[in-house]
């Protein structure tokens, strides 16, 4: 479960105006003691949360950013090798939620030489 899917399924049960991942609920103020029980009984039965696509975005992020990989090879005209172009489309099929049987995050190919 995402922290969102776990927002929503509060926010079902009771006016919140957040969630975090430590289980700390934002009551609105017109919330009642019951539907306040309710989302706490959510909490006391904690869902697993799915943390791979925030993973994945960070590992995308590092992997093209300026000092990523991918740029490197672009900087040194260097191709792009297909199995680092596999590597970040797995990555972008992960943090997107395309991919939903990952369960860790694929391995980094090798340093590029040249780059």
């Amino acid at each position: 479960m995402t922290l969102a899917e776990l927002n929503d399924a509060i926010a079902a049960v009771c006016p919140i105006d957040g969630v975090n991942s430590d289980g700390v609920i934002w009551f609105k103020p017109e919330a009642t003691d019951a539907q306040k029980q309710a989302a706490q009984s959510i909490i006391s039965n904690p869902p697993v949360f799915n943390y791979l696509p925030q993973e994945a975005l960070a590992q995308l992020n590092i992997v093209t950013g300026v000092s990523g990989q991918i740029m490197r090879c672009m900087a040194a005209g260097v191709a792009v090798p297909s199995d680092w172009s596999a590597y970040v489309v797995a990555l972008r099929n992960i943090a997107n939620g395309t991919d939903k049987t990952s369960t860790v995050l694929p391995t980094e190919p090798s340093f590029v030489a040249g780059t």
